[in-house]
């Protein structure tokens, strides 16, 4: 469980996000005490939104966001690794079909890695 600041969150290597578990939150925990857990359809979402789209991205700021097989985009304001249950997001984005695609700033300018390859 990780009690990182948004900033040590947006320094990770890429590669980071392929270990979903490591993105757990305190506020995870308060998924117990609700009788919707959280949890789950935070992973269904994770796994739906990689169904539709052809890229998943986790932006340089960390949050995510999806290119749509129809070429839409959808945008989120949940930071992984910051807000409840995103690693379980991740986790259904690691799962699912989409290449998922990690964004940086580094030295002024951004850069991306893909760090898993679609199965589409």
């Amino acid at each position: 469980m990780t009690t990182r600041s948004y900033n040590e969150l947006n320094s990770l290597p890429p590669t980071a996000f392929l270990v979903w578990e490591d993105f757990r939150t305190p506020a995870d925990t308060w998924d117990a005490n609700l009788s919707g857990r959280l949890a789950d359809r935070q992973y269904e979402l994770g796994r739906n939104v990689s169904r539709m789209a052809r890229r998943v991205i986790i932006s340089a700021d960390g949050t995510w966001a999806s290119v749509n097989l129809d070429g839409s985009l959808t945008q989120s304001y949940e930071g992984i690794g910051y807000h409840a249950c995103t690693a379980h997001l991740l986790h259904g984005f690691l799962d699912g079909p989409a290449e998922l695609v990690v964004y940086r700033y580094v030295n002024g300018g951004f850069t991306h890695t893909v760090i898993k390859p679609s199965a589409q």
